[in-house]
């Protein structure tokens, strides 16, 4: 990886039309006028260079000109015979492309001369030397868990490969008894909907064999006692949820439209958001103003929508690479709101010779929703979340990565400042929470022997 920002290609052409020219197999050109535009033409090729000359006239043709008594060819320069139909332009000297479009798989045009793709360059942060310690405590679960969340200080909840949800001892590690057994094929998502709520989305089959998803919502009501609720079925499968904080819903995308639910029990069903393109994930996101609003991966890119109507604010911003989750992360400064952050998996053109890559990158409506410069590192992506690890009072953001590496970007007012890692087992989900009370989050992993790790961040 290297330590430089986007590198950004501009192909200049000297001396040329502003027409565009495609290049047959032995160096020449062919098209017709555009629009009102004549093209150069000359009564033949260019003379010999570096003839005597006193002036350009006396080098015989657009594509030389006159230096210092030599005549010299003009790079780039184009030149045709007359009468030819269709005009056949020969280069001096000859060139590879005019465009991208030009050039074979996997090549882009630079200088009129076909190139292997470079594709976005990663800023790799450097690794944090002494601002950052780290404290990891592990806790084998009672029974294999599949997802956790942890609604309020000193609750955490998972759901077990019965598809029960169960409190977890966090003492002995041990499961309690079910809260509730959720119907369904799988648990989509587990999301902590306040304090002592937990909301679960979850993929069923339908009668007609399609596949369709509802919700359930469960709330303690004392130490003992929970009241559950659950939605109707929906005939759309989930592809993306969030949480708004206040007021309390959920919000679930489908294929044609956004799911807006107030949190229960009861759960209460809202307006739902039409959509004109398909959207995957989807982050709430606080602004500084007080607002609040939506970021959907959409076909074409980032959207950010309102979050009542889902009127489209602001431009659509594209991102590179495979979409792998959404998070939001505090801005550098107070007051200022969240920013969404983007999490993407960059494959490798040769998996042989070249490494995957991660790339992060925050984006939001009050810096003009234009995405930062990616910063990330080798290796794929599964989880983002944000959390202050360093007790700095800014958000940090961690990424959860295959092979069980926790990687945390610290980051100031101009974007990360260092990377930190932890190796851990495979990992099956990432959450935040604050466990213990004490006003920070945090992280809390399961990994794929049901091993609970909670891991809290300091000032080096």
């Amino acid at each position: 990886m290297k330590n430089s920002p986007w590198i950004l290609v501009a192909s200049m052409l000297v001396g040329c039309s502003s027409n565009t020219v495609t290049l047959d197999g032995d160096d020449t050109a062919t098209q017709g006028p555009v629009g009102d535009t004549e093209l150069p033409q000359t009564d033949g090729g260019p003379t010999p260079p570096h003839g005597e000359c006193s002036d350009q006239n006396d080098c015989g043709g657009d594509c030389q000109y006159c230096d210092e008594g030599a005549c010299v060819e003009d790079p780039g320069c184009c030149w045709a015979q007359p009468g030819e139909d269709p005009w056949v332009f020969r280069c001096s000297p000859p060139v590879d492309c005019w465009d991208d479009t030009e050039c074979g798989s996997g090549e882009e045009c630079i200088n009129n001369e076909c190139m292997p793709e470079q594709g976005p360059m990663v800023y790799e942060p450097p690794i944090c030397d002494e601002d950052l310690v780290l404290t990891v405590d592990q806790l084998g679960l009672g029974d294999v868990v599949e997802q956790i969340a942890a609604p309020s200080p000193g609750l955490l909840l998972a759901v077990d490969s019965f598809m029960h949800i169960r409190q977890v001892d966090l003492d002995t590690g041990a499961l309690g008894s079910s809260i509730v057994q959720l119907s369904g094929d799988a648990v989509f998502e587990l999301v902590a909907g306040g304090p002592s709520r937990v909301v679960a989305v979850v993929h069923e089959t339908l009668k007609d064999g399609s596949q369709g998803h509802h919700t359930l919502v469960a709330h303690r009501e004392d130490a003992e006692a929970w009241a559950v609720d659950q939605s109707p079925s929906y005939e759309t499968p989930a592809l993306g949820v969030t949480r708004r904080p206040e007021p309390n819903e959920v919000y679930i995308a489908s294929t044609d439209e956004i799911l807006r639910t107030e949190i229960g029990p009861p759960l209460a069903g809202l307006n739902a958001l039409p959509l004109t393109t398909p959207v995957g994930r989807i982050q709430s996101v606080a602004a500084g103003n007080g607002e609040h609003y939506l970021g959907v991966d959409a076909l074409f890119g980032i959207e950010m929508l309102e979050p009542v109507d889902g009127e489209i604010l602001g431009s659509t911003a594209s991102y590179d690479g495979i979409m792998v989750d959404l998070a939001a992360v505090d801005g550098p400064g107070t007051g200022e709101g969240e920013r969404l952050v983007v999490l993407t998996h960059l494959p490798p053109e040769d998996a042989e010779l070249e490494p995957d890559i991660t790339a992060v990158q925050v984006m939001g409506l009050d810096i003009g929703f234009a995405p930062s410069t990616p910063f990330g590192t080798d290796g794929v992506p599964l989880d983002a979340e944000a959390a202050d690890m360093d007790g700095d009072g800014i958000e940090d953001i961690v990424v959860a990565m295959q092979g069980g590496r926790l990687d945390v970007y610290l980051m100031d007012d101009e974007g990360p400042r260092c990377r930190a890692f932890l190796p851990l087992g495979g990992i099956s989900d990432v959450e935040v929470g604050d466990l213990d009370d004490d006003g920070t989050d945090e992280v809390l992993i399961v990994d794929s022997d049901s091993t609970l790790s909670i891991v809290a961040g300091s000032a080096g």
